[in-house]
């Protein structure tokens, strides 16, 4: 037995001496007994003295015994540690080739031990890596270079054409297409948006969504392989959201009307409404229309669709105070003289269709419809959104005393004023304001969000310090710490996904616990998040994020990339209730992402909000929706899914969960 024994520590390796820079590495822990994860505690001490090969011999050890890598492996007990010996053999190869003469083989071994950890463990240092590696051997390949093929399939669901003007008549425009890179894709731009690309791969599917102002819009494309080859794309969109712009130039109650109309697409239809009769007209190429007719009881309605579907008006009336029109002037009331073919009011009339100042709306953009009613002839017409002005009076031919206008208006959350400014060829001014004030649906807001709080950072004395993996590395300063924390708080709150607490709020009350800890090494910081479920104690989401640089800068990208990829592993889900049986239901939910994601995941306990939506607003004149508010019912939460957990029906995938009522509202 003594034999036995002595034979079994002869065999545990005590490895070579490492120093550098006066700083001993390699020293095997005090309990040192030759387990693989004693060998791979050494390895990264080795790893850090640069003593390379030391550290491979460690690494190769380890492996034997626990070959896959893993974010989350247990050592023995409640103990776990981050566990990547092919990714950081991976890394020292590629270190070691720049020193070597012959360096193929090495980057060849590298990019293997880089994909064999990411086949079990994916992390950004891992691709971080990856990519150095087949960037490098590519350049030994010598290769010829080649450039990326870049595809454009569609745009806002319309085939995309080379050289072709797309019409649009939404600011927030899709654009679907496909990257291929024999050389790999380093990056690809759209405008002024950057697609990350963490992994190395040949091919990539672009499905990406941007906001474009209304008007003309050029929108480079651009796609880069590892090489520097580069492939570019121009698109041309046009964004017109808004209806044509109408202009009376003379008017004559009794008889007769002559107007001009243009349009930032094209004109598709343009009725005259005298009472309850429609009359189409047909504007002459330059864009003038007349009408006659033998007076009318009650309104004239000039109204005109473009090709986009945008509408516009203007309404003449017998009184103009009628018909919900909402009107305002510079300083007061103004009394208009309809009996003649000119106004008698001292002051030019605003009118907003179907609009109240201090009108609530429930949707990110409205459309806005009115119209100016001049003394004389408006020579200056201008709408100023969010300080932003926009000039209606681009031409003699814009010249009239009534003059229609469609605008449609982006809203932040709370007060927006949209300014009227008009001068009349007397130099007569007006300056009239709208209120819009935009209300978010109680469903949307902060106070129903995922409740979560931020552990502090490597914080190894928290209920949750179980959660935190043991560190066979450096971890950030208690400075660095203080600074990533502020960081990471702020990027997660401004992500609106969650509601966050900070470390010392209850742990009965929030639904989730964000648990982070960072590892520091010569070649830079690593930084992991886990989304725990407190009561099951059960790790729903981990993301990660590498830099080379660890300063403000670089802590700050990397809390902002950890936010971005933490919302999106994480996003918000809609559904409809199909059957419900006393407390219990049975919802529908479908995947907010496109097809190419997988199918949504759901745990026990996740929290639901059950409501519905009260009445639509609509504006009475022009019958565009105004959005609605949403009346919550009850809170529930998930038990279960269905048998079949997801299929594919109508274009998207669905998954069915079980869930029962915790509390009524």
């Amino acid at each position: 037995m003594i034999f036995l024994m002595i034979s079994y520590g002869c065999l545990i390796d005590p490895g070579p001496k490492c120093l550098l820079n006066g700083k001993l590495y390699g020293n095997k822990p005090d309990d040192f007994k030759g387990r693989w994860y004693h060998y791979y505690e050494r390895g990264l001490s080795y790893m850090e003295g640069k003593c390379y090969q030391a550290a491979l011999n460690d690494f190769k050890k380890s492996i034997k015994v626990r070959p896959e890598d893993s974010s989350w492996a247990k050592m023995y007990g409640m103990h776990f540690i981050t566990y990547y010996p092919h990714r950081e053999s991976g890394i020292i190869y590629y270190l070691m080739h720049n020193e070597s003469s012959n360096p193929e083989p090495l980057l060849y071994t590298a990019s293997n031990e880089l994909e064999l950890s990411l086949l079990n463990a994916s992390t950004a240092k891992a691709h971080k890596f990856l990519k150095k590696v087949k960037k490098s051997l590519l350049l030994f390949e010598k290769d010829k270079l080649s450039k990326p093929k870049l595809t454009i399939n569609t745009i806002d669901g319309k085939p995309f054409i080379k050289d072709q003007l797309i019409l649009c008549s939404k600011n927030n425009i899709q654009i679907c297409g496909k990257v291929y890179a024999k050389q790999f894709i380093s990056e690809i731009t759209i405008g002024y948006k950057h697609i990350e690309i963490q992994e190395t791969k040949n091919e990539f599917d672009i499905n990406e969504t941007i906001y474009l102002d209304h008007g003309l819009h050029h929108i480079p494309i651009t796609a880069k392989n590892f090489l520097g080859g580069i492939t570019k794309a121009m698109l041309m969109v046009k964004i017109d959201c808004v209806g044509p712009d109408i202009t009376i130039i003379e008017y004559n109650k009794n008889n007769f009307l002559k107007g001009y109309i243009k349009d930032d697409s094209e004109i598709k239809t343009l009725t005259a409404q005298i009472d309850d009769k429609n009359f189409f007209l047909t504007p002459e190429p330059d864009g003038d229309f007349l009408l006659f007719f033998d007076g009318f009881e009650d309104h004239i309605i000039i109204f005109s669709d473009d090709i986009l579907n945008n509408t516009s008006r203007i309404i003449l009336n017998k009184n103009l105070y009628s018909h919900n029109l909402h009107q305002m002037t510079a300083m007061n009331n103004t009394i208009c003289n309809d009996n003649s073919n000119i106004y008698t009011t001292k002051k030019n009339m605003i009118i907003f269709h179907g609009l109240n100042d201090t009108e609530t709306v429930f949707l990110k953009q409205i459309y806005i419809e009115g119209q100016i009613q001049g003394f004389q002839n408006i020579t200056s017409f201008v709408l100023n959104d969010n300080n932003k002005d926009i000039n209606k009076i681009n031409s003699l031919k814009d010249i009239g005393e009534i003059k229609g206008f469609a605008h449609k208006m982006s809203l932040n959350i709370g007060i927006n004023d949209l300014y009227v400014k008009v001068e009349d060829e007397y130099g007569l001014k007006t300056l009239e304001k709208l209120r819009i004030i935009r209300k978010v649906p109680s469903i949307l807001q902060n106070k129903y969000r995922f409740k979560s709080k931020l552990i502090n950072i490597d914080n190894l004395s928290s209920l949750y310090s179980n959660l935190i993996p043991i560190k066979f590395t450096s971890i950030l300063s208690n400075n660095e710490r203080e600074i990533f924390q502020n960081f990471l708080f702020e990027n997660i709150t401004n992500k609106k996904r969650f509601l966050l607490y900070k470390n010392d709020y209850n742990d009965a009350d929030v639904n989730g616990v964000i648990i982070c800890d960072t590892s520091k090494t010569n070649l830079g910081v690593e930084i992991s998040l886990r989304l725990v479920e407190p009561e099951s104690r059960k790790i729903l989401v981990v993301v990660d994020d590498y830099s080379e640089s660890i300063n403000d800068t670089a802590l700050n990208n990397i809390a902002l990339n950890l936010s971005d990829k933490l919302a999106d592993k994480f996003p918000i889900f809609f559904g409809s209730i199909e059957k419900q049986i006393g407390n219990k239901f049975i919802a529908n939910i479908q995947d907010p992402k496109s097809l190419l994601n997988p199918p949504p995941c759901f745990y026990e306990r996740m929290p639901v909000i059950i409501y519905s939506y009260k009445t639509e607003k609509k504006n009475l004149i022009t019958n565009n929706s105004l959005g609605s508010d949403t009346e919550i019912i009850a809170f529930a939460k998930v038990i279960g899914k269905m048998a079949n957990p997801w299929s594919f029906l109508g274009g998207a995938y669905e998954e069915h969960i079980i869930g029962y009522k915790v509390a009524s509202k």
